[in-house]
């Protein structure tokens, strides 16, 4: 049985190269922001597959751990709190994307990468506010809106 070499689109292979470590922060956000238009219901789960093995989880695991130091150091700050949240969902988010959609041996190194990247000191202010940053991603999860 010949196996078929999965072609990516210009528009995923550009988005792709915006999200490995060889790019800047703010290009891994450029193209996290125009992923999911790129990945939709429609995409193959190779689409998923291609992106997850460019995805520099080191970047994601960054936001989750800023995130849960901003919440930990904001508590009498509300806007280090606020930022944390967001890093936090931003995280979250990439993660239920490849959850979704990913292959099953995709799928089992996304849930390794989240428990390293949720292995922190104190997780107590996290869980008191895991709703708020949460409560997208289950929504995207509940929509199916990136499902295939």
């Amino acid at each position: 049985m010949e196996h078929k070499q999965y072609i990516p689109t210009i528009e995923l292979l550009n988005c792709s190269k915006l999200l490995t470590k060889k790019t800047t922060d703010d290009q891994k956000i450029a193209g996290l922001m125009v992923l999911p238009y790129i990945l939709n219901k429609e995409s193959s789960k190779d689409a998923y597959e291609y992106v997850f093995k460019r995805m520099d989880w080191g970047f994601v695991k960054r936001i989750f751990v800023s995130g849960f130091k901003n919440i930990d150091n904001g508590s009498d700050n509300t806007s280090l709190a606020e930022k944390g949240s967001q890093y936090l969902h931003i995280a979250s988010s990439i993660i239920a994307l490849f959850l979704c959609n990913g292959k099953e041996d995709t799928v089992d190194l996304v849930i390794q990468n989240l428990c390293c990247a949720l292995m922190v000191k104190s997780i107590d202010k996290i869980l008191n506010i895991a709703e708020d940053w949460l409560e997208n991603t289950i929504k995207v999860l509940q929509s199916g809106i990136f499902l295939n």
